[in-house]
């Protein structure tokens, strides 16, 4: 079966660059969902630019559809992924020259850090970072 996620870090970008609350992300989740979308889909840089944390934790409250968060590989957005407790994290690169462009990470070639940021005794809750499909 076919399902149609909507990525709507373009939003986010427009609000910020037109100073305009009307482009709010959380906005058109509710429409995307409402429309039929199956998920939705967030790139979480950090950056006043983009996606704040205040459009993920609105959006985990009152969607119902799959929620992918893409974030950097660092301590503080996996912490913050785990707090929201997404239907599914997507580790990206984030080029500082260009932080709208996001490259998946290759966890064959960076699988010791992931490993280290994700290690299970920096979390006092239970989580699961599944490598078993990494050859």
């Amino acid at each position: 079966m076919k399902r149609l996620s909507v990525l709507l870090d373009d939003i986010a970008f427009i609000r910020s660059t037109l100073n305009n609350v009307n482009f709010d992300p959380v906005r058109f989740a509710i429409l995307s969902e409402n429309s039929g979308a199956n998920g939705i889909v967030y790139t979480f840089t950090g950056n006043e630019n983009g996606i704040r944390e205040r459009d993920l934790r609105l959006s985990k409250e009152m969607l119902k559809s799959f929620f992918n968060l893409r974030i950097p590989l660092k301590e503080s957005a996996v912490k913050l992924a785990l707090s929201l407790i997404p239907d599914m994290v997507t580790f990206v690169d984030i080029h500082t020259n260009e932080p709208r462009r996001t490259f998946a990470v290759d966890p064959v070639e960076r699988l010791q850090e992931i490993q280290q940021i994700c290690r299970p005794t920096a979390y006092p809750f239970p989580y699961s970072l599944n490598l078993s499909s990494i050859p």
